[in-house]
């Protein structure tokens, strides 16, 4: 999607949101201020502080949605991020009557970056952490020690994928927290801290483990496993979706293919395409299920085309294909989109691949399948051509594209299942 469409996409609403909540923030800086019984210059200063935070806050957010630069589907789900940052808003408010050992900033750091992505989050949480820091009337000691603590919890969660190894991250970030809670007792204290002080700390520690484990829960339910049982129904290969597959595909293929004793034939084209993905993607660290799904339903625009089923956008929007997937078979099958994400690249090696192979064995007369020679045509075919097909245009790298040649040469047992 393009920074116009994306512009044109971006609702009222959301400026709706950023005004209320620049409009809460401003109201409980002003009431904090009033009870704290600042000067009226000092009040203003943070007003303006707080205006000033909360306005650039809402300028990236909206600069990172029209350039695709949010992580995982939070340009999907704006609101979410200010209904986050304005419960953040209530606690750096509550926050002003709490000791200063035992604010919770970590789990602000945490959420605020996995629902925009990590230069926002730390961003807006650092807003947050100022406006306490201020109203609490606390040096910068105070906001550098929660700072550290939190830009380290950001880095350390900032690639959640689907394998989900979050114990190491949490138990660093805990440590980091409560190691700079320390050294700054030791900076209070001068070196010589109550054992009784250090009680505080600990029950802040305690605290953030409990929220982080409610985020990270939270998060991985409704953003990294949002779509695994959907997944589960779409790879199955004996599930509703792909036993309807086979059978358009058995039902159809007489129109599509010169020999009538190819039955099951594109169908098992894209069991092996799939097969292929799911090992491409292994080693380049790419979407596995999605490539994998793409791999399996690749073929559906032809059988649908043949079987006046109704258009492929239709198709996968009516049985709840996964966005991922609709991005990489829509990139595949439209004709005039040239290939640039590496999954839509894959799977056009692939599915390639597995046909050229196909049609090879089929016609082979005793002689032994050069592989080697035939992969090597199909890769130079796929990068020499200038069409919208071919990968003049992908993002995958010389050393990606020499990685993927490799695991097809390294596959010369499995082509006996495609005879």
């Amino acid at each position: 999607m393009t920074m116009q469409e994306n512009r044109k996409k971006w609702k009222p609403r959301y400026f709706l949101w950023e005004a209320a909540v620049l409009g809460l923030a401003l109201l409980g800086v002003w009431g904090s201020g009033f009870q704290g019984r600042v000067s009226r210059e000092t009040l203003l200063g943070h007003l303006v502080m707080a205006a000033l935070g909360v306005g650039i806050v809402g300028f990236l957010l909206r600069q990172n949605y029209l350039t695709e630069s949010l992580d995982y589907d939070n340009g999907e789900h704006l609101l979410r991020f200010w209904i986050c940052f304005l419960a953040g808003l209530a606690l750096s408010f509550a926050c002003v009557y709490l000791p200063v050992s035992g604010w919770p900033y970590l789990a602000v750091f945490l959420t605020l970056s996995l629902f925009s992505d990590s230069v926002t989050g730390t961003l807006a949480s650092s807003v947050l952490l100022m406006l306490t820091v201020l109203l609490k009337q606390e040096g910068s000691d105070v906001f550098f020690l929660y700072f550290i603590s939190g830009i380290l919890g950001v880095a350390q969660f900032r690639f959640l994928d689907e394998t989900f190894k979050v114990w190491i991250p949490f138990l660093i970030s805990l440590m980091v927290l409560f190691t700079c809670e320390t050294a700054g007792l030791f900076f209070a204290a001068q070196g010589k801290p109550e054992p009784d002080q250090f009680v505080i700390p600990a029950a802040n520690v305690v605290v953030s483990s409990v929220l982080l484990l409610g985020i990270l829960k939270w998060f991985s339910a409704k953003v990294i496993f949002r779509y695994r049982m959907k997944y589960m129904e779409l790879l199955d290969t004996q599930g509703e979706q792909l036993s309807a597959f086979k059978q358009e595909a058995r039902k159809d293929e007489p129109f599509l293919e010169s020999r009538p004793a190819a039955s099951g034939r594109l169908y098992y084209q894209c069991m092996h395409t799939a097969y292929f993905c799911g090992r491409i993607a292994a080693r380049l660290r790419l979407n596995a299920e999605a490539l994998r799904c793409a791999g399996y339903y690749h073929k559906i625009g032809s059988i649908l085309e043949n079987a006046e089923s109704g258009s492929v956008e239709a198709y996968l929007e009516a049985h709840g294909f996964p966005p991922q997937v609709r991005e990489i078979l829509r990139e595949y099958l439209e004709p005039a989109a040239p290939l640039v994400k590496k999954e839509a690249a894959v799977l056009a090696l692939a599915a390639e691949v597995v046909s050229a192979v196909m049609a090879l064995l089929a016609g082979e007369n005793g002689a032994a399948p050069d592989y080697d020679r035939l992969i090597d045509e199909v890769f130079r075919k796929k990068t020499a051509e200038r069409t919208p097909k071919s990968l003049c245009c992908s993002e995958l790298t010389q050393r990606e594209l020499t990685q993927i040649k490799r695991i097809f040469k390294e596959e010369k047992l499995y082509y006996d299942f495609l005879r």
